[in-house]
């Protein structure tokens, strides 16, 4: 994996959420001055880890997991590993080891870029490994129909949560934020494919 390609990535980010400007330059800062950023043996300031955030029932639910470690609900993902040519493909990749799932669509945005959200937390210090920062790529995904899942080891329970309800289980604000983030854009790619449909029929 590529300290540029990743830079490249968050260039696009940066155009489609401005906001983010703050969380941004820490990234760039990780990427840019750190030895290690995709070893999960860098513990100061931290490592990048890439996630994903998978939208089902035309994005009315969300799939989360209750995280063994952590305690809390959140969306599958873990460490990069060395096989991992693109933070996509490791957010892939642990998907499909913490769910089963292995045929989705990536939400990709103008950009061509399927992260749709960045955040950097704290992870409690367990054993040998002190505290220390991740951070996380989170990228966006769509599944049809109702694929079957298989929960990991990692978590005790696996589930599409509705998320009219997600505020039953978590009131995170970077659940709640990529949730949003990830509906946003299915939401805009759909009125996408629309409004070329439209265009096309106009043209008959």
């Amino acid at each position: 994996m590529s300290p540029g390609g990743v830079l490249e990535e968050l260039a696009i980010h940066a155009r489609e959420h401005p906001e983010d400007g703050a969380v941004l330059a820490r990234f760039r800062a990780l990427l840019e001055d750190t030895t290690a950023p995709f070893s999960r043996e860098q513990f100061r300031p931290g490592h990048l880890t890439c996630s994903a955030c998978v939208l089902g029932g035309g994005g009315a639910h969300v799939l989360l997991l209750h995280h063994v470690r952590l305690d809390r609900w959140l969306q599958p993902g873990g460490h990069v590993e060395p096989g991992d040519g693109t933070p996509l493909a490791g957010a892939l990749r642990e998907l499909r080891e913490e769910s089963g799932l292995s045929v989705l669509a990536p939400l990709a945005g103008s950009g061509g870029s399927a992260l749709v959200d960045l955040d950097i937390h704290e992870i409690p210090a367990r054993g040998a490994e002190p505290d220390h920062l991740h951070f996380d790529l989170r990228y966006a995904f769509a599944v049809r129909g109702n694929p079957s899942l298989v929960r990991s080891e990692e978590s005790t329970a696996l589930r599409w949560i509705s998320v009219a309800h997600l505020g039953e289980l978590t009131d995170e604000e970077s659940v709640t934020r990529l949730v949003a983030r990830a509906r946003a854009r299915a939401a805009a790619l759909e009125d996408g494919v629309a409004s070329r449909a439209r265009q096309g029929g106009g043209g008959s």
